[in-house]
């Protein structure tokens, strides 16, 4: 009777504790997008290189272009102060921009900024050797895609 009049007060403390945080995602949930892609159509090539995971972090670049290159940004996928994985991308103006990664999936990974103007989301999908590059706004709308093939 005593221990129940113990337990009890306890279990009910324990079923209105706040739920633990949920783990960060590792590194290794997007090392699916390491390597070199690429695409060209009728208004030039684009190309997008990630490293390898290593020391919990992956570089990667892309740049566009035809003749010239046309654009180009630095990016890199590491945890954040959060210990969240992000998605820093610096473009052409050099502002860092930081995307968390809110979904992550055996070939996919999608990456959120709400309060940047545009991109706000960019999402990662591989199916063997096609990587697809999808922006956004976190609505859905304005949507950009390249497909890249490994090269």
């Amino acid at each position: 009777m005593r221990l129940a009049m113990i337990l009890t007060p306890l279990a009910l403390i324990a079923a209105h504790a706040p739920a633990p945080a949920t783990d960060p995602a590792p590194i290794d949930s997007v090392a699916f997008m390491a390597g070199d892609w690429g695409m060209t159509d009728a208004d030039g090539w684009t190309h997008e290189h990630w490293s390898a995971p290593m020391g919990g972090t992956m570089m990667g670049y892309a740049m566009s272009g035809a003749d010239t290159v046309t654009f180009r940004e630095f990016m890199r996928i590491a945890p954040n102060d959060d210990g969240q994985l992000a998605l820093v991308v610096t473009g052409v103006d050099l502002t860092p921009v930081a995307f968390t990664l809110t979904e992550a999936a055996a070939n996919s990974a999608t990456f959120e900024a709400p309060e940047h103007d545009y991109p706000q989301k960019i999402k990662y999908i591989r199916d063997g050797d096609v990587m697809v590059a999808t922006i956004s706004m976190t609505d859905g709308s304005h949507v950009s895609t390249w497909e890249y093939r490994r090269k």
